[in-house]
């Protein structure tokens, strides 16, 4: 190993600890409750996932990319939810999951901060502090310190990332996995020759020793959890290859998840939804896109299996998109959009939150869908519900808003 190879595995080392734990062992696990987050970065058009069709405006703005009102005789219709609510149609193999209550959306919702800047509007969700640029760790950081004081496990939280991702930036440790790679390959320490350099360096060198010790501890016990769930998921392939992108992804973190109940939290930051031109209807670059999250989702339930009860799927997006269709047939940064909701224990079935409509009088800046329900009384309430916490400690996670009003009855 030569010395520019040293330097830059001693700069990985150094951040080791925000990637694993200071103590690893055989803890109790601070929750039998899961939580995963999966940010659909670059502002869904929940307008075309959930679609308003009893909204004449909807087809008065959008005359090139609306999505037909339901019909038996048009197997390209939206699905319809409630009456006034449709579904996307490429979002058909979910509707099993909204018939037995498991799958719910809450309209009109998201940030109250008016920036249409992608980069800001993303730390502002995963801060959970609007407009606030100061705000140095994650709400979802946050939680986690709530809930395990002592830092006991890095595993106890996963981000499906390259780097770690706003959300999880904070004291408490967390693990890093590369989308497609495995735990393995994400590895900074897993070598035999970077393990037997930094043996030498590092042995008896106190704190840092100490944490490269744990790290090691740490990596080990995640890769044989991996290992373990190896031989199983090839044989459910049956030979075939793995699908690419989130499903794959999805499939690993829910074997996971399902193996070991220290591992109460996931994150997946997804691409690829800022649609200004050729965003398409039935068919189309934002159909595409919705049938691959989609798959990734039916991957979390199965993999899952008997522990979908306890967990809660949170889909979100940093804003929405214009309620009015570009000259590109494409949409453009909004305001308000649609949060989505699955899992076991939900009260689904159901879209909630207040409906501005799309009349004129009533958009956002004369554009958009406004705001009606804040993206933190959501999470609150699903935070509240999984782990119990108390006013206190919710105004850790979410400071500077009022958490116990605005129930919306998301849970039985």
């Amino acid at each position: 190993m030569n010395r520019r190879e040293l330097i830059r595995h001693s700069l990985l080392l150094a951040s080791t600890p925000l990637l694993f734990n200071n103590t690893w062992a055989a803890s109790t696990p601070i929750a039998q409750k899961k939580l995963i987050i999966v940010m659909l970065r670059g502002a869904v058009d929940g307008l075309n996932v959930v679609v308003p069709y009893q909204d004449e405006h909807y087809y008065q703005l959008r005359p090139n990319i609306a999505l037909s009102k339901p019909s038996a005789n048009q197997p390209d219709s939206v699905l319809d939810l409630d009456g006034y609510f449709g579904l996307n149609p490429v979002l058909a193999p979910l509707m099993p999951l909204w018939h037995s209550r498991e799958l719910a959306f809450i309209h009109a919702a998201g940030s109250p901060s008016a920036t249409r800047s992608h980069f800001d509007a993303q730390d502002y969700m995963e801060t959970a502090t609007p407009d606030i640029k100061t705000t140095r760790n994650g709400w979802l950081n946050r939680l986690l310190l709530q809930l395990d004081a002592k830092k006991s496990s890095s595993l106890q939280g996963i981000s499906i990332s390259t780097t770690i991702p706003r959300i999880f930036a904070g004291q408490h440790p967390i693990t890093v996995v590369s989308p497609g790679q495995s735990v393995k390959k994400s590895s900074t320490i897993s070598s035999a020759s970077s393990r037997r350099l930094f043996d030498g360096l590092y042995k008896n060198s106190g704190t840092l020793g100490e944490a490269y010790q744990s790290a090691q501890v740490a990596d080990k016990a995640l890769q044989r959890a991996l290992s373990e769930q190896q031989p199983e998921q090839e044989k459910a392939a049956n030979g075939g290859q793995p699908v690419r992108g989130f499903a794959a992804d999805a499939r690993q973190l829910a074997s996971l998840m399902h193996a070991r109940d220290d591992i109460g939290f996931g994150f997946f930051g997804i691409s690829g939804w800022d649609t200004h031109a050729a965003q398409g209807k039935e068919k189309g670059k934002l159909a595409n896109s919705l049938t691959l999250l989609m798959n990734g989702l039916t991957e979390l339930k199965q993999g899952l299996s008997d522990k979908w009860p306890d967990t809660v799927v949170v889909v979100m997006s940093e804003f929405g998109r214009t309620v009015k269709e570009n000259g590109n047939q494409g949409t453009d940064h909004g305001h308000g959009n649609v949060m989505w909701l699955l899992g076991g224990a939900i009260k689904g079935k159901k879209v909630y939150g207040e409906w501005p409509t799309l009349q004129p009088q009533r958009l956002f800046e004369n554009r958009d869908l406004a705001v009606m329900t804040d993206f933190r009384t959501v999470l609150c309430e699903v935070i509240t519900n999984q782990f119990h916490l108390n006013p206190e400690q919710l105004n850790q996670i979410f400071p500077n808003f009022q958490t116990s009003t605005h129930a919306l009855g998301l849970f039985t």
